[in-house]
């Protein structure tokens, strides 16, 4: 899914959204993944970012 030019059957687009925003991520030092739906609850992809340190 986060793989570059990664699409699901017909739906279009270029495989590249999901792929662009990992990368970018990683380049700042945080991660992009997906979470499967849990009971109750909606599929969502997370985006996670590094804490500054103090005084910054």
């Amino acid at each position: 899914m986060f793989d570059r030019f990664a699409t699901a059957g017909s739906a279009g687009g270029t495989g590249l959204g999901l792929y662009l925003v990992r990368e970018i991520m990683r380049g700042h030092g945080g991660d992009a993944v997906y979470q499967p739906p849990g009971p109750g609850s909606r599929t969502a992809f997370v985006t996670r970012f590094p804490v500054a340190p103090a005084g910054r």
